[in-house]
């Protein structure tokens, strides 16, 4: 909002002070008020009569519109009847968000007001460049109350250009890290952050998600092993609500911090983030990564490639955690890319005592998955496979393939105690389950 004041209070001036300003102003507003058109009105009476026509084409079709390249047509269809005070029927309204309506309706309108508002808040809080690029959002918004703007070559290109180059010099400004996590104060990083955890529960991870928002979870504490940019964060703190606790292990500092901003961005009173990898040893391992925030990251050597970066993390296991930070435990999601048996050896005292429901995401052609499975039989769990919109045995013994992956690739499981159905699992779940899971 860094020029949005100055712009407003410039304006102000200007129709207080400009006797030309004062006059047009006046002239429009008497112009509209005429019964007549005369030759110093044309400009006025045409953009009026352009208005309401538009108006009217846009009420026929409101939500998808006439098409594109429609808006001669439609307007020379009226010349007979309801002639143009500018002399002929003309491809243009004569405001930007009319042209677009008529064209692919109110959907593309409030399109082009979202694409105004995402520029706008692009330069927000961004220095110089930012307030200069505040700038030429707003004079194309204000110019384009009274002409098409976006849609002539000139003042198009130099919009596109303007914001291209300036949104350049902006994200030059921010650090690699920033423009992976997002900045504090960034609407639209929160935006973009809801978006994404959205586009898991409906899209990427339906099941799973749904799965963990319909277990009994509200007043316990829950862990997000390997919480990357927090959006299983984001679906647990309302999963156990206020009285819960979420516990977040991310050890990539730059995840850590932006999850931090997260919680203070959205008071997640209930959330705490470490900065460890948790395993089933204490120390300093090597984490390797493509990038920050690369959700491949992995302390699992079989799959460190040559061309990634390596960084040094402090791993611990969640048994040499201080007993009360599992109270009341009831549900653990852990995906750490080929390292969840670790982590589960790490924690096995703990689990044995807690008896949590574990969700967590192995590779079904690795061997380690089955000592997963393994180890989870010895302790008297059940367990199913969540794939696509079914709960299937953990074993698949169908062969049922993944749409994206076939046989191979990673999948997610569900582990759970007996005496979890009931309690943490409704039992209108567990009938969903395969009758036998063990």
């Amino acid at each position: 909002m860094l020029i949005a004041g100055p712009v407003v209070l410039f304006i102000v001036l200007v129709l207080s002070i400009s006797a030309p300003a004062q006059r047009r102003l006046a002239e429009f507003a008497s112009d509209i008020r005429a019964d007549s058109i005369s030759q110093e009105s044309i400009s006025t009476a045409s953009r009026h009569d352009f208005w309401k026509k538009a108006i009217g084409f846009i009420k026929e079709d409101p939500l998808f519109g006439h098409g594109t390249g429609s808006t001669k047509s439609l307007f020379q269809s009226l010349e007979p009847t309801r002639p143009s005070p500018y002399g002929e029927a003309v491809p243009d309204p004569h405001n930007q968000f009319l042209a677009i309506a008529i064209q692919v309706g109110l959907v593309g309108g409030a399109l082009l007001l979202a694409m105004w508002a995402v520029h706008f808040f692009m330069f927000a809080g961004r220095e110089a460049a930012g307030a200069l690029g505040q700038a030429v959002v707003l004079q194309n918004f204000v110019g384009s109350l009274f002409n098409s703007h976006l849609s002539t070559v000139t003042q198009g290109t130099l919009y596109c250009l303007a914001v291209g180059l300036l949104g350049g010099l902006v994200s030059r400004r921010v650090s690699h890290a920033q423009d992976i996590v997002g900045r504090p104060s960034g609407f639209l990083d929160s935006a973009h952050f809801l978006v994404r955890c959205l586009r898991y529960r409906f899209r990427t991870e339906t099941l799973q998600i749904k799965t963990m928002m319909q277990l009994n979870l509200h007043g316990a504490t829950v862990l997000d092993i390997g919480a990357n940019k927090g959006i299983y964060c984001f679906w647990m703190v309302r999963a156990v609500g206020t009285s819960g606790r979420v516990i977040a292990f991310e050890p990539q500092p730059e995840m850590r911090d932006a999850i931090e901003r997260l919680k203070r961005r959205f008071r997640w009173l209930n959330l705490s983030v470490l900065n460890v990898a948790l395993s089933d040893s204490d120390g300093h391992r090597r984490l390797s990564r493509q990038k920050i925030g690369d959700g491949s990251a992995t302390l699992e050597e079989s799959r460190h490639l040559r061309e990634n970066k390596t960084l040094d993390v402090t791993v611990t296991r969640m048994d040499d955690l201080p007993d009360d930070t599992f109270l009341n435990l009831k549900f653990i999601k852990c995906d750490v890319e080929g390292h969840e048996r670790n982590v589960f050896l790490g924690g096995e005292h703990t689990i044995r005592r807690h008896r949590p429901v574990v969700q967590f995401e192995s590779t079904v052609t690795d061997e380690k998955t089955l000592d997963i499975f393994r180890f989870f039989c010895g302790l008297g769990y059940s367990g199913v496979m969540l794939l696509g919109g079914k709960y299937l045995h953990y074993s698949n013994p169908d062969q049922l393939p993944h749409y994206k992956f076939g046989l191979g690739g990673h999948r997610d499981f569900l582990f759970f105690p007996p005496e979890a159905v009931g309690t943490t699992i409704p039992i209108e779940m567990s009938r969903l389950f395969p009758q036998s899971s063990n």
